[in-house]
């Protein structure tokens, strides 16, 4: 069975595998499935993140959430812990 790291590091190399296109259309796949969310719609305030890395974008869904009125908040890491920052 992989381990932790061992899955973190061939995702990333799946990851770093994708062309542009491609990230941006599962981009906006996954904004679309979001959006369609009951969870998401009802909610007031949402987490999200900022793709680094190859990661699939979530800022379809942070410019929805943003321009329908809804709290967006991100993490934060500083020296001691990860906290959830609002994005204004």
């Amino acid at each position: 069975m992989e381990s932790h790291d061992e899955l973190r590091q061939r995702n990333r190399a799946r990851r770093a595998a994708l062309d542009d296109d491609a990230l941006e259309h599962a981009a906006s796949a996954l904004a679309q499935r979001v959006l369609d969310l009951p969870e998401y719609q009802q909610a007031g305030s949402i987490a999200a993140y900022f793709a680094v890395n190859g990661e699939i974008g979530l800022d379809p869904v942070i410019d929805h959430a943003l321009s329908q009125g809804k709290q967006v908040f991100l993490p934060n890491l500083d020296q001691k812990s990860l906290r959830l920052a609002p994005v204004s």
